[in-house]
């Protein structure tokens, strides 16, 4: 994934190069004082010999090399910030576009909190191992080749001998890291489900306290927060043990080097200021490998990071190559020809076969799992059936975009879905090019414009919890459904929680929105399809029955036990 990422952002090569080459400069010049300050040692030749002028010139010498060193180092570093959450910005950009165009059935297969852990918390967590590596990772490369250049310069012997012993730490490095790795995976996979635990609470916070089911949450939340607890614990004590034991192999090769050194300055093979520079070095060449040491530990977290938001951005799409010609007219009537579909191995619903003209209204009615609505995600293209055809005019919907499909179909579910936004955000979601206009119109003709004219603000009243009734909430989302004006209207017990106060404008609204459209209705309670055109009885997932209102009544079937057990 890491090659693919760098395959992906191509067009920051050249701020790398920039970057690499202010790098180099900078811990050149950062470099460079060691060497000074052994040329300045060596002009104090001894008591009252001292030579002052070349002494104060390469004091300017080593002020002039800090100044400049550190006006690189700043560039580096924003270059280097650009380019990190520049990739940080467009990686969750393309982890959300995928997630918004992706298959109902991947979605579906993964939490709600895992999903926003990767869009949030793991692209941020890229960021910050990617800013790691590019400002300790090169900057230590390029600090190990220079310095060890200078120090051969100096003397080859000591050189050879701290390049052999120094590198030790990377062994040490490379060992912990395969268990960071084990235990970060564990950590993002924690985050997500506590993620997704806190977004049900807040969700469900009036049933949970209606339920008095506050401990229980309170004891689930405890339990996968000490889970959390745990492998962060892990990962972050095997991460951190990396410096301590680096640090501690070259400590021990920094002596074993002062030791030559210090026989070598004895013998006349280097001059004290040589060998200060070169101890000076030695110090310079140990801490890149410490500071990479570090670094590594906060890339493995990065690189699963990674994995996981191109997993995202992978989620196969609804969007076809090979479609049907889209501008082209599709009749809106709906065949579902010996349709068989299972979430497992075990079908949810078989050879299921009904017609639905076009303008005409049929009621899909059934105890609860039946597979009622998933005779709706099928027909919008959520799941893919596995046997049988489904056709809209005679087109089988495999052949179709769930975009065109979709952009054919005005559903309502049983929940009220509501944006963070105003009122007219909400109304106008689904018909973005409508105006203002178009959209107060709808809500006068689903009877909900008086209602939001008494809202503080009207149309423009924020929505937010508790400042709509259940009704009033409806009654937009109707709104939004009229003003979408599709051919075909599918209703999944959209009415099952209509408040008496509102429930015949609800009904009228309804009455309005389908009018003259091929509508299919799942409904609960049975009075809301007795007038409709075919009434479709499912049962373990099969047709048990299929007729109208009064049809079904006369056979005495299953259908009649329904309506006469909701009739008292």
């Amino acid at each position: 994934m890491l090659r693919r990422l760098f395959r992906d952002y191509r067009k920051y090569i050249l701020l790398f190069v920039v970057s690499m080459i202010c790098a180099l400069i900078s811990t050149g010049l950062s470099l460079l004082v060691p060497v000074l300050m052994g040329q300045g040692m060596d002009k104090i030749i001894g008591v009252g010999d001292v030579d002052f002028d070349g002494l104060i010139l390469i004091i300017k010498e080593m002020a002039l090399s800090i100044v400049i060193s550190s006006i690189f180092l700043w560039i580096m570093n924003g270059i280097n910030n650009r380019i990190v959450y520049g990739i940080s910005s467009d990686l969750r950009k393309r982890a959300f576009t995928s997630f918004v165009n992706a298959r109902y059935e991947f979605v579906d297969s993964y939490s709600e909190g895992d999903i926003l852990s990767r869009i949030i918390v793991d692209c941020d967590g890229i960021s910050e191992g990617l800013l790691l590596g590019f400002n300790q990772f090169f900057v230590g490369v390029v600090t190990i080749v220079i310095t060890f250049s200078f120090m051969l310069s100096i003397n080859i012997y000591l050189a050879v001998a701290v390049l052999v012993m120094t590198p030790l730490s990377l062994v040490v490095a490379r060992f912990i890291s395969k268990k960071c790795n084990t235990y970060f995976a564990s950590q993002a996979k924690v985050r997500g489900e506590i993620t997704d635990l806190s977004s049900d609470i807040i969700t469900m916070k009036q049933v949970i306290n209606n339920e008095e089911a506050e401990e229980y949450f309170k004891d689930k939340f405890l339990e996968k927060n000490a889970e959390n607890e745990k492998v962060s614990r892990k990962a972050i004590f095997y991460s951190s043990l990396t410096n301590p034991l680096t640090r501690l192999v070259n400590a021990i090769c920094y002596a074993l080097v002062t030791l030559g050194g210090g026989y070598l300055a004895i013998t006349g093979s280097v001059t004290i200021g040589g060998l200060t520079s070169f101890l000076a070095y030695a110090s310079q060449f140990a801490k890149p490998f410490n500071d990479i040491s570090s670094v590594i530990t906060e890339l493995q977290n990065s690189f699963v990071c990674i994995d996981r938001i191109y997993e995202l951005i992978d989620a196969p799409t609804e969007h076809l190559d090979n479609e049907i010609d889209d501008n082209r007219d599709v009749e809106t009537d709906i065949i579902f020809n010996h349709v068989g579909f299972g979430y497992t191995d075990k079908k949810t619903i078989d050879d299921i076969t009904f017609t639905v003209p076009k303008g005409k209204k049929m009621g899909i009615v059934g105890p609860t799992g039946c597979g009622k609505t998933t005779i709706m995600k099928l027909l919008l293209k959520y799941y893919d059936y596995m046997e049988g055809e489904i056709l809209l005019g005679g087109v089988n919907i495999r052949d179709m975009s769930a975009d065109r499909v979709r952009s054919m179909m005005g559903l309502m579910f049983q929940e009220t879905f509501l944006i963070s936004g105003t009122v007219m955000d909400n109304i106008r979601m689904g018909n973005s090019e409508s105006t203002r206009e178009d959209a107060i119109r709808a809500a006068k003709e689903c009877n909900a414009h008086e209602f939001i004219m008494n809202l503080p603000d009207g149309y423009d009243t924020k929505v937010k919890e508790g400042n709509l009734s259940e009704g009033q909430r409806q009654l937009i989302c109707i709104t939004r459904l009229m003003l979408r004006d599709s051919n075909i209207i599918l209703l999944d017990e959209a009415t099952s929680s209509i408040d008496i106060l509102n429930e015949k404008l609800i009904q009228e609204a309804f009455l309005k929105i389908m009018k003259n459209k091929t509508t299919i209705i799942v409904a609960h309670r049975l009075s809301t399809i007795i007038d409709a055109d075919i009434i479709l009885v499912i049962k373990d997932g099969k047709v048990e029955e299929m007729g109208t209102h009064n049809e079904l009544l006369t056979n005495k079937g299953f259908y009649h036990k329904l309506y006469e057990s909701q009739k008292r």
